[in-house]
């Protein structure tokens, strides 16, 4: 059963989206992207963790929200991921008999204007990558818990332990505190150095690890990046990743409402320049908005979004081998850093007078 603060959340986003219906003098509005779900309702929507479509459809009216599902999930959406919402009517339909779906929707509906999401993707995206209250509340807790257990797992590194091992430490830890691994790139050592995207391809450790994790937990993704080494893994790694280090703290401290994405993105190029790798940007993307999308919006120059007070945003610059990222929440006063634990390695930048900390490589012996 959901709880008043689950209750109040819904509710204030039902309003939202019942002021898009008015906005578009519309009788109905149908969810049916995983995003869009559990922004909406905290649960998952989906059956595979790749999907992007919601197994269950949300239909919202003027005065009443639906879900509409076949009989295979019906049941269970509403049980185990709506917590058996009071405020929600549930409507399922033969699996075998797809046409169902839309009778049901018209049945609601009558002869009024439906909106599909496709038809108010800008309303939805405004809506979704605000973050309620409620919304930070749980943020806060997933990233604590998917950095932890990323670091945790770097402490374990040992010599021989291939990438796909490592892989499914990760992924048992994150099961095990109900996260969703849905990316781990893992590079040891030369992939480290060759690919910016490790997909884990096999390979044995010798010295050096870049690790890299998306984790979602009722649709929230926490997004973080860290660096270990058996031993010393060289001046030039350890360089490197002094830069990767401080353009994510200028993306950060410029990372402020009012701001466009495209000039934060102009000084972190800046940075880049400053320290001598003014092309590196060139190799990765360089991150940007987060939420119930690993990224609902990538940084590039001359980008017009307006930051918000309560985006969250995930940063993640890299110089050859090295990459620093977290996930930090927009304040109006700057930024918090949500997958900062305070128990790994950190280089410290002082910029435009704010003390910015970020994790350096871990070197285990």
């Amino acid at each position: 059963m959901l709880n008043k603060n689950q209750i109040a959340d819904f509710q204030e986003k039902e309003q939202v989206l019942r002021g898009i219906l008015r906005d578009k003098g519309a009788e109905a509005l149908l969810l049916s992207n995983q995003n869009d779900f559990s922004w909406l309702t905290g649960g998952r929507g989906f059956i595979g963790t790749a999907s992007t479509a919601a197994c269950g459809t949300v239909m919202v009216t003027k005065d009443r929200t639906y879900l509409v599902a076949e009989n295979i999930e019906a049941a269970r959406l509403y049980k185990e991921q709506l917590g058996e919402n009071p405020f929600v009517t549930v409507k399922e339909y033969p699996w075998q008999e797809p046409g169902e779906k839309s009778k049901i929707l018209d049945q609601i509906c009558g002869v009024g204007k439906r909106l599909d999401t496709g038809e108010v993707g800008k309303e939805l995206f405004d809506a979704r990558t605000r973050m309620s209250t409620y919304d930070i509340e749980r943020y806060r807790d997933i990233c604590q818990t998917a950095a932890k257990d990323l670091e945790e797992v770097c402490r374990t590194l040992r010599s021989g332990i291939t990438e796909y091992e490592l892989a499914g430490q990760l992924a048992r830890k994150f099961w095990a505190d109900n996260l969703e691994p849905i990316t781990l790139l893992i590079g040891f050592d030369e992939r480290a150095l060759r690919y910016r995207h490790p997909v884990p391809a096999g390979a044995a450790l010798k010295n050096y690890a870049l690790i890299a994790v998306c984790a979602r937990r009722g649709g929230l993704i926490a997004s973080a990046t860290r660096l270990a080494a058996l031993k010393d893994p060289g001046n030039e790694i350890r360089e490197r990743q002094k830069v990767s280090a401080y353009v994510d703290a200028v993306f950060a401290v410029n990372t402020l409402p009012g701001r466009t994405v495209g000039s934060v993105f102009d000084s972190a190029l800046a940075a880049y320049t400053e320290k001598g790798y003014a092309d590196e940007w060139k190799l990765h993307h360089q991150g940007g908005l987060t939420g119930y999308t690993a990224r609902e919006l990538k940084a590039v120059s001359g980008s017009t979004h307006v930051i918000r007070e309560n985006e969250v945003y995930a940063w993640n610059p890299s110089v050859q081998g090295t990459k620093s990222e977290n996930t930090i929440f927009i304040t109006k006063d700057g930024f918090e850093n949500l997958t900062h634990t305070g128990d790994y390695p950190y280089l410290t930048f002082e910029i435009d007078e704010k003390t910015v900390m970020t994790e350096d490589i871990l070197i285990l012996g």
